[in-house]
């Protein structure tokens, strides 16, 4: 497993806590960044690119967004550079008035607390970051493959039953999906 933050504390942390652990790599560089992640020499020879790997992105496609490039631009940089049956897992959070696929869906308006949760993450030493349409990642994801039940909630995932305790509206800003890659 590799581990890939730019934050200097998480990293000290996390090399201290996996320090024993030879299976695990814990690396300082920009996750967003596939080119700097790949070429870094720590990932050199440990991970063998030409075989199907898993890509776990949970919660920086929010912070892609408040960059110079985008949600699509990070999917852009990594999906090309993996080998058929890879897989990519995204968990992000995203603005639940948009309606998800699928005719069982029903859009949830935000409430008191998921508008706190909002500011938050916009305005907090997380910020730089932002809640996504979930229009616009399921159109990105389009094209992927995912496994099923493809994008839904997290609270939800890999369930498609309607759980009436899931409806809480801060748990329907967090999504996830899975996709398995099909280079052509």
């Amino acid at each position: 497993m590799l581990y890939v933050d730019r934050d200097r504390h998480v990293v000290s942390h996390a090399r201290a806590l996996m320090a024993t652990n030879e299976l695990v790599r814990v690396i300082d560089a920009d996750p967003l960044d596939a080119a700097a992640v790949r070429k870094h020499p720590d990932v050199d020879g440990f991970i063998d690119w030409e075989r199907p790997v898993a890509v776990v992105n949970t919660v920086l496609l929010p912070f892609s967004a408040g960059q110079d490039r985008g949600p699509s631009e990070f999917l852009a940089q990594y999906v090309p550079e993996l080998t058929t049956g890879s897989h990519l897992v995204m968990a992000f959070f995203a603005t639940p008035q948009d309606e998800l696929p699928g005719p069982e869906t029903v859009a949830r308006p935000l409430d008191r607390r998921a508008d706190k949760l909002t500011d938050l993450f916009t305005t907090s030493h997380l910020s730089g970051g932002r809640f996504l349409p979930v229009s616009e990642i399921a159109a990105m994801l389009e094209e992927l493959g995912l496994v099923e039940p493809g994008l839904t909630y997290c609270d939800l995932w890999p369930d498609d039953r309607t759980d009436e305790t899931s409806a809480n509206s801060i748990r329907r800003c967090a999504f996830a999906a899975v996709a398995r890659v099909q280079q052509a």
